[in-house]
Formats: C-alpha cells, sequence, structure tokens
C-alpha cells in the first residue's frame, strides 16, 4: 500500500519503465495522473522497446496536444468522460497499480494521501485487465474524438465570425 500521490506517481514510472511485452491504463477524468507524472516520455520508451501500450482516459481541449502526442508516440488511445472507475495499470500481466476514488478534489499536489495498492499478483493483474478491456470496448477511438472536438472547434469560431459581422 502506498501512501501519497507522490508515491503513486513514482510507482507508476518503474512500473512502465520495467515492462517487457504490455502497458495498460486508465486514467479517472478527474484524476489524470497521466500527465502528472512525466509518463509520456515514460511510455515513450516503452513503445521504443517494443511494448505495447494502450490507454483509456479523458480527451479535452485543455489536454489535445497531449493527446496527440500519445497517438504520435504510437501509444493507443481511447476516450471516456463516462468512466468513474478506478486509475489503474497494468504491465506485462504481473504486476499493477491501481487507485479506486471516492471523492476527489479538482487539483491533487504530490503529498496527498491516497490509498492506491501496488500488486504483484498474477490475478490482480488479470482481473485490472479484464477492467481495463470492458472501458476500452466501451471508449470511443481517440483519433474520432479529436476530430470531434476539432469540428466543435471550428464551428464556433464561425459562429463567432458571423455573429460579429
Amino acid at each position: 500500500m502506498l501512501k501519497t500521490v507522490g508515491e503513486f506517481v513514482a510507482a507508476i514510472s518503474q512500473l512502465i519503465n520495467s515492462a517487457k511485452a504490455s502497458v495498460v491504463f486508465v486514467a479517472h477524468p478527474q484524476f489524470n495522473l497521466i500527465t502528472m507524472g512525466g509518463f509520456l516520455g515514460h511510455l515513450k520508451c516503452a513503445v521504443g522497446r517494443g511494448v505495447h501500450d494502450r490507454g483509456v482516459l479523458n480527451i479535452s481541449l485543455q489536454n489535445l496536444s497531449a493527446r496527440r502526442e500519445h497517438l504520435d508516440a504510437g501509444i493507443e488511445l481511447r476516450h471516456t468522460n463516462q468512466y468513474r472507475g478506478m486509475t489503474l495499470v497494468e504491465a506485462d500481466g504481473k504486476r499493477s497499480i491501481s487507485l479506486i476514488h471516492a471523492a476527489l478534489k479538482a487539483t491533487l499536489s504530490l503529498d496527498v494521501n491516497v490509498a492506491p495498492l501496488w500488486s504483484d499478483s498474477v490475478a490482480q493483474a488479470e482481473f485490472l485487465l479484464s477492467a481495463f478491456e470492458i472501458a476500452w470496448k466501451q471508449a470511443s477511438r481517440a483519433e474520432r474524438h479529436i476530430n470531434e472536438l476539432l469540428r466543435q472547434v471550428r464551428h464556433l469560431s464561425l459562429e463567432s465570425v458571423a455573429t460579429s459581422n
């Protein structure tokens, strides 16, 4: 059992950096650790080592460029804004870290206490992989959602120009 967000972030980094074949992750929309810990760099290195990376997270206008970087790095992403379960990272079918959210603050610092669970149990990893696969199937393709967001922005921009004329 880890104790702080900082320890959680460090453990996720270590898990990604030690992965040999696969990493899957789900990031709760209100607790987006994937941007907190510089995980994009770790995930890019994992892809460079031949690790297959897949993730389910929220894609919004605020994080659009970071999500494009994930995709450009070869990380498969899906979008969800309805997921309200746990944040999880599972590697190689063996090791995992998960955090179930009760009540989340809008912003968290690295010293806030949380209660994530690190495990090297294959049974726990399989359970989390099953949870990931359910979230993956329910989520939409990242590219489709990004294109939809960009269409909305263009539409709003065109409306703004039309009303100002």
